[in-house]
């Protein structure tokens, strides 16, 4: 029996954004993500590239992160958490010099910081989006997109019109941002409404069976209800 494995990332964020305070906490949950999680991504698939190992998976980016990922203030913030880390895993690394177990740990935290302020600044030029675009372009990414928000969409089913808006501000936004349609849409826990005779989703149709090698978000179109199909294109 032979199978198909499918890799998909979903990326999400919920908004935060506080011009209004020169240092904000909520903040700092991007700032930490961004560090820890988005920039080793992009280091992973830099390193593949440059081994020439083959690669393609699907990467679901909620409107809300690529927004705050393209925010000029949040981008600046980001940088200055960066050089403030740097900063503190400098001292520490002289703070904890009599214990060699916390000393380890300081600068393991001193690299990764100084790697990540590298990949941050002077890979993507603050523009985690430009690095994914990249991959997308190279063949090795498939960006998909989800409800707008991030919103459950089944406790929205009584009110069709906010699953439409979800379901277009995800589309337009994924066009402002990549510059093109997403290829498909991740729906929250793999659920919808029960009654979506209203709703539809303009995503290019797909066989339930993928392309032979080949692991995007083509198999994952089957959890997308056929009704939805056609709701960007409504006017």
């Amino acid at each position: 029996m032979q199978g198909n494995l499918i890799l998909v990332l979903h990326a999400h964020l919920p908004y935060v954004r506080h011009p209004e305070q020169e240092r904000f906490l909520e903040e700092r949950w991007f700032f930490e993500a961004v560090t820890e999680t988005y920039i080793p991504l992009i280091k992973f698939f830099d390193r593949m590239q440059a081994e020439n190992i083959p690669f393609k998976l699907t990467l679901s980016i909620s409107p809300t992160l690529a927004a705050m990922m393209e925010d000029p203030l949040l981008r600046v913030r980001c940088r200055r958490h960066l050089d403030l880390s740097i900063r503190l895993a400098d001292e520490e690394c002289s703070r904890t010099r009599p214990w060699p177990d916390m000393n380890f740990l300081a600068w393991m935290y001193k690299r990764l910081f100084e790697e990540a302020r590298q990949t941050f600044v002077e890979r993507c030029g603050t523009r985690l989006l430009t690095a994914f675009r990249q991959f997308a372009e190279a063949g090795n990414l498939e960006l998909i997109t989800c409800a707008g928000t991030h919103g459950y969409l089944p406790l929205l089913a009584s009110e069709p019109c906010a699953v439409r808006a979800q379901v277009l501000t995800a589309v337009k936004e994924h066009e402002r941002v990549f510059g093109q349609r997403p290829k498909g849409m991740w729906v929250w826990i793999i659920s919808w409404p029960r009654r979506a005779s209203a709703i539809s989703l303009s995503m290019p149709t797909a066989s339930r069976k993928p392309s032979p090698g080949r692991a995007s978000a083509s198999a994952l179109r089957c959890c997308v209800p056929p009704e939805w199909r056609r709701l960007a294109e409504t006017p």
